[in-house]
């Protein structure tokens, strides 16, 4: 059985490790929040860059078209 003095460093020792482990998800929590936005821009870019090749690409098809 553990005494008073073990038992009080054992809630140190938890008390401790609880405040190392919340700082450390606030952290992975924020880097992943940024590491989400640059995702979303990025997104939005290669849906643009999709959009613009296909309207490019029909421009040329119907330029074709239009003198044959």
């Amino acid at each position: 059985m553990l005494n008073d003095d073990e038992l009080q460093e054992l809630k140190l020792q938890f008390h401790t490790h609880d405040a190392q482990c919340e700082e450390r998800w606030k952290t992975i929590y924020n880097r992943m929040e940024g590491v989400e936005a640059r995702l979303d821009k990025m997104h939005q870019l290669i849906l643009a860059g999709g959009a613009t090749t296909i309207m490019f690409l029909l421009g040329i098809l119907s330029a074709i078209l239009i003198q044959h």
